[in-house]
Formats: structure tokens, sequence, C-alpha cells
């Protein structure tokens, strides 16, 4: 017999008050992290979408340091 539906069948009362808590918590805990994704995601896409409407690209390329070759090699297979 698989062990969750041993415990069901054992009568025990601790063991089923202790199984539906754990759901319960379970359950609430899965829905405060999806509540929690959809808010980062709304405010995420805000901030994409409004952020390019007030910003001016001023000052300076970015330029990563090494990137600047000198020589470049080329070869054929």
């Amino acid at each position: 017999m698989n062990g969750g539906v041993g415990f069901l069948m054992s009568g025990n009362a601790g063991l089923i008050i202790l199984g539906v808590f754990l759901i319960l918590v379970g359950h609430a805990f899965n829905l405060a992290i999806s509540l929690l994704g959809a808010y980062i995601h709304d405010a995420r896409l805000q901030y994409v979408e409004f952020y390019g409407k007030f910003y001016e690209g001023e000052g300076e390329l970015f330029r990563p340091l090494g990137s600047e070759k000198k020589y470049v090699r080329v070869t054929s297979d």
C-alpha cells in the first residue's frame, strides 16, 4: 500500500490533521509566491516600457576593456 494512503487508512487523527495543515500551508505559500511573481512581472514591464520615454542617452559610449584589437588573423579551413 502507498505510504500516503497508509497514513489515511491507519485512522491516526494526529497524522490526518498534520497532513491537512501541511496541505493548507503549502497552498497558501504557492498562492503567495504566485501573487508576488505577478507583481514583480508587472513592475518590471512598467519599468522597461516607461524608462525609455524619459531617458536621454547622454554621456560616453560604453567600451569594454580589451575589446580593441590591433591585429586580426583570418584563416581558412
